[in-house]
């Protein structure tokens, strides 16, 4: 084993912390600026309406825009309620992490 060197003394003083050592700093945020937007539209495609809807809508797209097959509706009726609600599920989600 190797013998530790001992630590130099450290004299604490009662209402004054010591930030050379820690500064006790609790973070609860689930996201940083670069991380919110994929972690959160991977969470929000993790619900399986949102997910379900996504795939309707591209679905509907490629019939829509091919000859594949005939779609009925265009697909903006499907993708434009989804972006709106999984819009408004960011803004809500950043505004309680923030």
């Amino acid at each position: 084993m190797t013998k530790k060197e001992p630590e130099p003394e450290r004299v604490l003083l009662p209402g004054k912390p010591d930030y050379d050592q820690c500064d006790n700093k609790v973070v609860t945020a689930r996201y940083t600026l670069v991380t919110f937007f994929p972690v959160a539209i991977l969470e929000q495609f993790r619900r399986f309406a949102n997910l379900y809807f996504l795939i309707i809508g591209v679905i509907m797209a490629i019939g829509w825009d091919t000859d594949l097959y005939e779609s009925a509706l265009t697909p903006w009726t499907t993708l434009g309620p989804l972006a709106l609600v999984i819009t408004f599920s960011l803004l809500v989600e950043g505004s309680s992490d923030y």
